[in-house]
């Protein structure tokens, strides 16, 4: 069992896949999960590779609802 993510908390990933629109991060007892390229920084990301690194550990807030 999982617990449910909480919207602000922040959550610590591992990136396993990077892409045009984002990167998928695997979180501790969870499969890779997408991080849209706006969910990355709090200013506007020109390309994915900018912010993240393949197998760079990374804390990010959860998608919003």
């Amino acid at each position: 069992m999982t617990a449910e993510a909480e919207i602000g908390k922040i959550y610590r990933g591992k990136v396993v896949t990077i892409k045009e629109f984002g990167a998928f991060v695997e979180f501790p007892a969870r499969q890779g999960r997408p991080l849209h390229i706006s969910e990355l920084a709090n200013f506007r990301v020109k390309q994915t590779e900018d912010i993240v690194k393949l197998a760079m550990k990374s804390g990010q807030v959860p998608r919003r609802r």
